[in-house]
């Protein structure tokens, strides 16, 4: 009796949260005054948020898709610099609300599973605004344009939280895994599409400004194929394996044409986990890498090959213990940066500036760490790091016989080895097109061990 009472109870409370949305979005035009588009994206959001509330696992397949697959939006302006935002960071809120929404109407889930990245995530978030309140304290920055920036940083966390909050079954892995790379898959076919109707900057991901970010491109796509390579390794499936492959080839041409010598560098450490941890085709792994660095003269594209060579072109001069090295002007201004921020760090070692602070932006993310959070920030950054490799490494060892579980785990560290190499080259952990599916699969491989352990209870 008491039970259907709180049914009841629910449902009209259900009832009348549609009431007051939809009245409330009948009205907002009038309200606000907004723009045609801004209101047709107002109602996208609603209709997300329904869908959200009553199946949450849609509601993550629509943000998948959307990480990669949302244009920009500009929602108003700071002074000098407009404020753009994503649909996928729309999306991302409205399905966090749908979901605070329906935790509290329906009490059916905990706030906050416990996993061992919870400390240091929380940590990470602190110091940031500890750092950035210090700075807006001494005027070192601007304090709305600062907050913005906050909201994004802490955005790829709220990812991470719903996710381990929501995976709790070996199909919604598979699904979510599968339109990872599926995604992957459908930027890469648009990458081709750029080159072949002879873009004439370098190809990018979709939606980008002008010139496009290929560097970023570069590093997502060294992420998915991290996966599909571990997939590779360890899945058994017959019917599975060409697919992978096709998406594996077709990636990895997409990722040579945006002749992102970051991306390609931090190619190596991604393969060289690959090949430390694994436990099949081994020797397989080594052999395909020995001939690549024997035959890569002859097999690679001239426009790759020269991409390489004008690293070292004599446009600019640094000395290096005592010896003048020549480089071109994209490698110097990243060698430049270095100098810069670990210049500006110096002067706000302990908690930095705060975000975007020291009034310019460096592509280096440590250096960038350093001068927004100083040293405390970064070392926290560091614990971080050692916990993600130190949970991907638990479930690749304790998930040993499920196939699906191993090769998802075994991608993801490898994909995280070549993201910190990148990290030299970029701003590589707080690019909105990266971190997001980062963060997803960083989600899902964390909480792999206990659907792993649930599963062989339900066999027993």
């Amino acid at each position: 009796m008491g039970q259907s009472h709180s049914n009841k109870s629910a449902q009209a409370n259900i009832f009348g949260l549609w009431i007051f949305i939809g009245i409330f979005f009948l009205v907002l035009p009038y309200l606000l005054k907004i723009t045609p588009d801004n209101y047709f994206v107002a109602l996208i959001s609603l209709l997300v948020f329904i869908i959200s509330f009553n199946n949450t696992n849609f509601a993550l397949c629509i943000l998948i898709l959307s990480m990669l697959l949302s244009p920009e939006i500009k929602i108003g302006e700071l002074p000098g610099r407009p404020i753009v935002v994503r649909l996928d960071d729309i999306f991302l809120l409205v399905i966090l609300l749908a979901w605070l929404v329906r935790m509290s109407i329906k009490k059916e889930l905990g706030f906050l599973r416990k996993t061992p990245l919870n400390g240091p995530i929380l940590a990470y978030i602190a110091v940031c605004a500890i750092s950035t309140l210090i700075g807006a304290i001494n005027e070192k920055i601007n304090i709305s344009f600062a907050l913005f920036y906050l909201m994004k940083y802490i955005e790829y966390f709220i990812v991470y939280f719903m996710v381990i909050n929501n995976v709790t079954s070996i199909r919604q892995v598979k699904v979510f895994i599968t339109l990872i790379i599926l995604t992957g898959f459908i930027i890469s076919v648009y990458g081709y599409s750029q080159y072949f109707s002879g873009v004439e900057s370098r190809i990018s991901t979709p939606f980008e400004t002008a010139g496009g970010e290929p560097n970023t491109l570069g590093v997502y796509l060294l992420l998915i194929m991290a996966q599909v390579l571990g997939l590779l390794l360890y899945t058994k499936k017959i019917r599975t394996k060409p697919f992978l492959f096709a998406a594996l080839a077709l990636m990895l041409g997409v990722f040579m044409l945006t002749y992102s010598r970051g991306s390609w560098l931090a190619f190596f450490p991604m393969y060289l986990t690959l090949m430390f941890f694994t436990k099949r085709y081994k020797l397989t792994l080594v052999v395909t890498m020995l001939l690549f660095l024997t035959f890569s003269g002859f097999i690679l594209p001239e426009k790759v090959k020269q991409r390489v060579q004008e690293t070292f072109l004599p446009e600019r001069s640094i000395t290096v213990f005592d010896q003048e090295v020549t480089l071109d002007e994209s490698t110097f201004l990243r060698v430049d940066s270095y100098k810069k921020s670990i210049s500006e760090w110096s002067k706000s070692p302990i908690f930095g500036y705060g975000i975007l602070g020291a009034g310019e932006v460096f592509d280096f993310q440590y250096g960038r760490i350093l001068v927004e959070i100083g040293l405390v920030g970064f070392l926290i950054f560091i614990w971080l790091i050692i916990r993600i490799y130190k949970a991907g490494i638990l479930t690749f060892r304790v998930c040993e016989g499920n196939d699906l579980f191993q090769g998802i785990s075994l991608g993801f560290i490898a994909g995280l080895s070549g993201i910190l190499l990148h990290g030299f080259t970029a701003a590589t952990f707080i690019l909105v097109r990266v971190m997001e599916p980062f963060w997803f699969l960083a989600a899902i491989v964390v909480v792999l061990p206990q659907i792993y352990q649930d599963n062989k209870l339900q066999r027993l």
